[in-house]
């Protein structure tokens, strides 16, 4: 168990959960710890804003016994390096005409990276749990292969069967996700 770092009676969790962009699949990939919470999923437009809806739900919950864990959403594109997230990101905003979800946490950056943004969500309170979003079939397999590892060294584990059902999961549900092959290459003026 982790301790007490919200100043009242929930525990965080340090949860992960991924959502397949395109569908409506949404995976808890923590084994649960303890008794089972009501799950709150938010989206923020940073860090600061998704903090102070956390604090907000957690003290709604205090003031009527029952105890939450609130996940905060996540939109990822990583890759090797930082540029070329970065190229990634704007392909796929150039093919789906924006942002997957505008007013959502966005990360783009390098597989490391993330697990190191996720573990700052919650060592600074920001959330309970991360609902990562990978807007590529790339990100989706980096994050199973490199961030899920990556986690263990902060504490975030995820058992064998969840792995398990994570890739059944993608490989039912992968078509939704836009491939690198499929983003048109962007064009320089």
């Amino acid at each position: 168990m982790f301790p007490n770092t919200f100043g009242h009676g929930c525990t965080p969790r340090r949860c992960i959960a991924i959502n397949f962009v395109g569908t409506d699949q949404w995976v808890d990939l923590t084994a649960p710890q303890g008794a089972e919470r009501d799950v709150v999923r938010i989206t923020a437009a940073d860090l600061r804003a998704a903090q102070r809806t956390t604090a907000s739900i957690h003290a709604d919950a205090l003031k009527n016994s029952t105890d939450v864990a609130v996940f905060v959403d996540l939109d990822a594109m990583v890759a090797d390096d930082a540029r070329t997230a970065l190229n990634q990101m704007n392909r796929h905003d150039a093919l789906t005409g924006g942002p997957t979800h505008p007013d959502s946490l966005r990360y783009i950056g390098t597989p490391d990276g993330l697990a190191g943004l996720i573990d700052d969500i919650f060592r600074t309170r920001v959330a309970d749990g991360v609902t990562v979003r990978p807007l590529s079939l790339a990100t989706l397999d980096e994050f199973v292969d490199t961030t899920l590892p990556a986690l263990a060294r902060f504490g975030v584990t995820v058992g064998a069967a969840r792995r398990t059902l994570l890739q059944a999961c993608r490989r039912h549900y992968c078509d939704a996700l836009p491939r690198r092959d499929d983003i048109p290459a962007a064009h320089s003026a």
